[in-house]
């Protein structure tokens, strides 16, 4: 029951809350004003909620799909400034190195294989790592749903309006980046802590980011192409 609730609660903060702010602006900035069907069943309150919150429900998704960018675009670059110390990385790594030899690291990385050792043995560890986890998903879309509302800020000339989205976009960046390292580094102190009586079985490693995330782009592209590929060649 508690993990049904907890799952409902990390669906709210990450999909629905987000969703729910971009339309709340946009109707807020009267740019849906002629358009939004909620306009259409001003007299049907039940029918009113039931679409907005499935309106916001969608959108959400759509946010989270864009937001994931940020991680490639924003965290990877600014990780290596603000968190450089790689230790429990490295111990993490060299873990999962030893338990699993035949999984390629690009398909199953070190912070995979530490959420997926605490969702098996230590489900409350895990618990706490995805509430952290939830919260920067949050600020990482709500960083979308600001850039939307400085867009619309400047086509309407709000300036001030603008300022104080692009001025809660920063603090949400940071807050994004730092609850977001906050949360890979509490799974690999777990999963450390988890083998603290049998670390010298384990020998740190390291370079795994350099070896795949280069990979991993390459290989993303090289499926989007031979996929267009065939549809092309179906369809002639």
């Amino acid at each position: 029951m508690f993990d049904k609730l907890n799952l409902g609660l990390l669906d709210l903060l990450t999909i629905l809350l987000p969703g729910g702010l971009l339309i709340g602006f946009l109707i807020f900035v009267g740019w849906p004003e002629d358009l939004f069907v909620l306009n259409s069943l001003a007299d049907s309150p039940w029918m009113e909620g039931t679409i907005f919150f499935s309106t916001a429900y969608v959108s959400g998704h759509f946010i989270y799909l864009v937001s994931s960018f940020l991680d490639g675009w924003i965290y990877d670059k600014i990780k290596t400034i603000w968190w450089s110390n790689l230790s429990l990385f490295n111990q993490a790594l060299g873990i999962r190195s030893v338990k699993i030899q035949t999984v390629s690291r690009g398909d199953f990385n070190t912070f995979k294989y530490a959420m997926a050792y605490l969702l098996t043995h230590k489900p409350n560890l895990h618990s706490a790592v995805e509430r952290t986890m939830a919260e920067s998903k949050f600020f990482r879309s709500f960083c979308v749903v600001l850039f939307v509302g400085i867009v619309f800020s400047l086509v309407k000339s709000n300036w001030v309006l603008g300022g104080i989205c692009l001025g809660l976009m920063l603090l949400s960046l940071i807050r994004y980046l730092t609850q977001r390292a906050k949360s890979i580094e509490s799974a690999y102190q777990y999963l450390i802590l988890l083998h603290e009586g049998d670390l010298g079985s384990f020998p740190p490693q390291e370079d795994e980011l350099k070896l795949y995330t280069g990979q991993k782009k390459s290989d993303f592209w090289k499926k989007v192409g031979s996929s267009i590929k065939q549809v092309f060649v179906r369809g002639s």
